[in-house]
């Protein structure tokens, strides 16, 4: 993680980057108040049939460029207004899948003789565990690597510095995006915002931390992050991120399955609301709730899948988090009902699935002004705040 002084008040851009939408805002941090987030905009992405990555980046593209024209004319004014600044002192980017990956790897030592842990043995410890990961430079950046784990002797240890082990194992999360991705992030943002650097995180990393931090009484828990391409899993115990999975099926297909019943890509994505609205005939509405059922429950099949990879290795939690725009959140709630999600479980007791809002950090940050309460860009600053 990275590491500044709280001794003063910051303004920082929140950029979340996503496959269904992409949003951004402005946030002021002072040292023991919670976050303020005086503006925030969010704007979904285009869909198309064409699924490639040239595709997903100029759709990514698109959204950027829109959001900036956002963020320099109604966000800055919005920026003065309500928070009283003009400057942005940092700028912090979540980005999401497909654009991202994280990976979690560990590494122990046996020592002859008790030695005294400091932070600079876990410091090579965490070396030692970036270079096994045996990353491309040519192709992928390391965008954060964090110690989310310590054991000492076999057991789990908030405060290692100053311990003596025998034994010592260390967990990191390393998050990672294709290089093109971050230098296009980083090059449409750098000419807005004059702020070097610009820090990224993986937004499943967002989620998993922020997450953890509020629900103090959760210390099993299963986390899904849903996006336009994709859906991330993640898997905690005793408050440690063990296990991830990824179905590559997100809420984007079941718009391009109805879009290719109908014919068109901007039908598919309204045809839902033509049919709750009887202004389709019969025929028509019919085939758009069979095709939007089927690809509903290729998706649910999906993940159910991903969820089983991880449930061949841990007993799995009874609580799940479902961490998505609003848009598609009670849709997937949905998905997760099936007798083939619940079976994945031990025991009698089903999964307890919280869809989590942003009503759930209202605690914990202010939304200002005009702001819309929006969840992903919440969780950014209440992680940025806590990592600075």
């Amino acid at each position: 993680m990275f590491s500044f002084g709280k001794s003063r008040q910051r303004v920082v851009a929140l950029i979340d980057v996503g496959s269904l939408s992409i949003a951004g805002g402005y946030a002021l941090l002072t040292p023991s108040r919670a976050p303020r987030i005086c503006y925030t905009k969010r704007i979904a992405l285009p869909i198309s049939y064409d699924t490639s990555t040239q595709a997903l980046v100029r759709s990514l593209k698109h959204g950027l460029d829109s959001l900036i024209e956002h963020l320099q004319g109604e966000g800055i004014a919005q920026l003065s207004r309500s928070c009283g600044a003009k400057h942005v002192d940092e700028v912090i980017v979540s980005v999401g899948s497909p654009w991202q990956r994280i990976v979690i790897r560990s590494h122990s030592e046996v020592f002859s003789r008790p030695k005294s842990v400091s932070a600079e043995l876990l410091e090579s410890f965490r070396q030692t565990i970036t270079q096994e990961l045996d990353i491309d430079s040519s192709t992928t950046r390391l965008i954060d690597h964090a110690i989310i784990d310590v054991q000492i002797n076999g057991y789990t240890v908030t405060q290692p510095v100053g311990k003596r082990a025998r034994r010592l194992a260390v967990t990191t999360l390393a998050s990672m995006v294709p290089i093109s991705i971050h230098d296009l992030i980083v090059s449409r943002l750098s000419k807005v915002f004059s702020v070097d650097p610009i820090f990224m995180q993986a937004a499943p990393e967002v989620a998993y931390v922020v997450l953890r931090d509020l629900f103090l009484h959760e210390e099993d828990f299963i986390a899904v992050v849903v996006t336009g391409e994709a859906t991330d899993i993640l898997l905690v115990k005793k408050n440690v991120l063990i296990g991830v999975a990824t179905s590559l099926v997100g809420v984007h297909s079941v718009t391009r399955s109805v879009a290719a019943q109908v014919g068109s890509t901007v039908l598919g994505e309204s045809a839902p609301h033509l049919v709750a609205d009887d202004m389709l005939d019969r025929s028509a509405s019919r085939q758009v709730i069979a095709a939007q059922e089927r690809a509903e429950n290729e998706w649910a099949t999906s993940v159910v899948a991903a969820l089983a990879d991880l449930a061949r290795k841990y007993a799995l939690p009874q609580t799940l988090f479902v961490v998505s725009d609003a848009s598609c959140r009670e849709r997937f709630t949905r998905l997760l009902e099936s007798e083939d999600m619940h079976a994945l479980r031990l025991g009698e007791k089903k999964f307890t699935i919280l869809g989590v809002q942003s009503q759930h950090l209202t605690d914990h940050i202010v939304f200002t002004g005009h702001a819309e309460k929006d969840l992903f860009l919440g969780l950014l600053a209440l992680f940025f705040n806590r990592m600075t």
